[in-house]
């Protein structure tokens, strides 16, 4: 853990603090490490970054060890909209169609991971060409079964050969929160632009993300104000946002605006208050999870819904007792038997044929009453959710 002052990674201020440390942390593609998450905050512009984790050897992490949801070469997360559940590259391309997209143009998607949300995009807009960016190994194997024909670079964009190269469109989703210096990376973007080009950048609102306090790979917080100065920073203006209180991702629609200066729109104290808030959920959280294990009788079996950090960093300093949790329950059915952190996979309609009698919900507060009511509906006492 540092305690000397450590500079913004958006506006550079040394007037930072460690906010809020905790060891171990958990990745986004479910692994635990024995590495602390340092949580610096900037009293210049509020901005909530990970001075740990992933950062002291990101580059490694991602290109060896990084699986997010490698189950199948099209598993992907789930989001909700307009009250339903749809796959998170469909809801992202329909965002996206909402722009006008010309016949024929090209496209550079940064993060591509697997290629779901690129060949559902080349699908809609045949005449475009593309090209790609992955770091992960473990993803770039799908994606080459997935889309052959397309030229993918297998690290940073930093060292793409087509890095300077012009594109219509550049797609960045769920990429912002891993990269060391977003002001850097983001500027790169920015450059990457042809002219009346644009951007999409998708990141997890830390508005509505308290858990994101135990990441080890995420490396900034991102709430729509600390985005907007980010691109104020950057070059970019906003074109459209969707963001929502009952999910977690924000998508922004961007276009290049060099020149124009802008002033920041930051609130400090806001931003402080919101740390505050969101540190207070992570630490009642936990104590609702040792309600669950000292309630609980020794033959009892027990399951944590979500696959939110917070159950499996909890179940992580459980001891002997962590035997007792024998499911994750997730509403994503395209990864119902699979398994994570050593736990298999199942939906919560499975509860009363596995014998499940308590259950820990473990994801963000947006979710929480969607989740209840699905328990309840399945016959769980609302005495037996702990959350």
């Amino acid at each position: 853990m540092t305690t000397e002052a450590q500079p913004c990674v958006i506006c550079g201020s040394i007037a930072t603090i460690n906010a809020f440390s905790i060891e171990p942390s958990v990745s986004t593609d479910r692994q635990i490490f024995s590495v602390p998450v340092e949580n610096r905050f900037c009293n210049d512009c509020g901005t909530v970054w990970n001075q740990g984790g992933a950062r002291i050897d990101t580059p490694r992490f991602y290109a060896e060890q990084y699986d997010l949801l490698g189950e199948s070469a099209l598993s992907e997360f789930q989001v909700h909209v307009e009250g339903g559940a749809r796959g998170e590259s469909d809801a992202i391309l329909d965002f996206l169609e909402r722009s006008p997209f010309a016949e024929q143009g090209n496209v550079l998607e940064i993060g591509c991971g697997k290629g779901v949300l690129l060949g559902k995009f080349l699908k809609n807009h045949p005449g475009w060409s593309a090209s790609a960016v992955e770091p992960s190994l473990n993803a770039t194997e799908y994606f080459k079964k997935i889309l052959p024909g397309v030229t993918i670079h297998e690290g940073p964009f930093e060292t793409a050969p087509f890095r300077d190269q012009k594109f219509d469109f550049v797609a960045v989703s769920g990429v912002m929160e891993h990269v060391p210096r977003p002001v850097e990376f983001l500027s790169l973007v920015t450059s990457a632009l042809a002219p009346g080009g644009r951007a999409y950048i998708g990141v997890p609102n830390f508005v509505v993300k308290p858990d994101d306090l135990l990441v080890f790979d995420h490396l900034t917080r991102f709430t729509p104000e600390s985005l907007d100065e980010l691109y104020r920073r950057t070059g970019l203006t906003l074109e459209r946002r969707d963001t929502r209180d009952d999910r977690i991702w924000m998508w922004d629609m961007v276009v290049s605006d060099a020149g124009k200066p802008k002033a920041s729109t930051v609130d400090v104290k806001e931003a402080r208050a919101r740390l505050d808030s969101h540190i207070a959920f992570v630490k009642a959280s936990m104590a609702a999870f040792e309600r669950m294990l000292a309630d609980a009788k020794p033959d009892e079996t027990l399951a944590l819904y979500g696959l939110g950090v917070l159950g499996l960093w909890a179940r992580s300093h459980a001891g002997d007792r962590a035997g007792s949790i024998r499911y994750l329950l997730d509403d994503n059915a395209g990864i119902w038997g699979s398994r994570k952190a050593g736990l298999e996979i199942q939906g919560s309609k499975s509860i009363p044929e596995l014998g499940i009698s308590r259950v820990f919900i473990a994801a963000n507060p947006c979710y929480h009453k969607r989740m209840t009511a699905n328990l309840i509906a399945v016959g769980v006492d609302e005495d037996r959710i702990y959350a």
